[in-house]
C-alpha cells in the first residue's frame, strides 16, 4: 500500500469511526463537531491573519465559536458572528453575537453586515468558515454571499469537503469571476488527516 493510500485510509476510519473521534471531541465541555486536526489548522489561520471578524456558519452547540473566542482572547483581538437555524443553549461571550436562521436568508445576511457595521473598527482582514447546511446549492450560495467579507490573504474555509457536495460547490465557485480571486491553500492539509481537502480557500486578489 502506498503513503497516499495510508492516508486516505486513515482519514475515512478516522471519519467513520466518529463515536470514538470527532463525534466525541469537547471544548471547555462543549460538543465541538470537527476534526482537532482542522482545529489546528483553524488556529494557524487566525494568527496568522488575526481576524477582525470570524463568521461561522453552523454553531451547532456552540463549542467551535466558544473555541475560537478564546484564541481571540489569547489575540486580544476580534468578534465571532455565528449563525445557526436552532438555538441549542450557547453560551455567552462578550466577543460572541449568535444569530438565529438561514445563512442564506436576505435577513440573516442584512444582520451580518449590520453586526459588523455596529462595531467601530477598521476592518483589515475576516475569516469565513461555512458548515452548515452541506448540500451543493447551499454552500455555493454561502460562497457566492460570504466571499464579500474577504479580503486579499484571508481565507473562507469550506468544511467537509470530504463527502462530496460541498467539494462540487467549492469547484464551481471557483470557475465564477469571484472564485478566480481565491486559492486552494493544500498546505493547510499538511497534517495528513482532514474533513476538508480542497476546502481551505486563500483569497489571491
Amino acid at each position: 500500500m502506498s503513503t497516499l493510500d495510508v492516508i486516505k485510509e486513515f482519514n475515512v476510519l478516522f471519519y467513520n469511526l466518529a463515536p470514538l473521534t470527532w463525534d466525541s471531541i469537547t471544548w471547555m465541555g462543549r460538543k465541538i463537531w470537527k476534526n482537532p486536526y482542522d482545529l489546528w489548522m483553524m488556529q494557524e489561520i487566525i494568527y496568522e491573519i488575526q481576524p477582525d471578524f470570524i463568521i461561522e456558519t453552523g454553531t451547532y452547540q456552540g463549542g467551535s465559536a466558544l473555541y475560537f473566542a478564546h484564541l481571540l482572547d489569547i489575540l486580544d483581538h476580534g468578534k465571532i458572528i455565528t449563525i445557526d437555524i436552532n438555538p441549542n443553549n450557547w453560551e455567552d461571550h462578550p466577543r460572541i453575537t449568535y444569530i438565529q436562521g438561514n445563512s442564506v436568508n436576505d435577513l440573516v445576511f442584512e444582520s451580518v453586515i449590520s453586526v459588523m457595521k455596529s462595531i467601530n473598527i477598521s476592518l483589515n482582514s475576516n475569516l469565513v468558515i461555512l458548515d452548515s447546511d452541506h448540500s451543493k446549492e447551499h454552500v455555493l450560495k454561502e460562497l457566492q454571499l460570504y466571499s464579500k467579507f474577504i479580503r486579499k490573504g484571508s481565507y473562507i474555509i469550506v468544511e467537509d469537503t470530504n463527502i462530496g457536495a460541498p467539494l462540487e460547490a467549492v469547484k464551481e465557485f471557483l470557475n465564477t469571476s469571484e472564485g478566480k480571486n481565491f486559492i486552494i491553500d493544500r498546505s493547510k492539509e499538511r497534517l495528513l488527516c482532514t474533513f476538508n481537502p480542497m476546502g481551505y480557500l486563500k483569497k489571491i486578489r
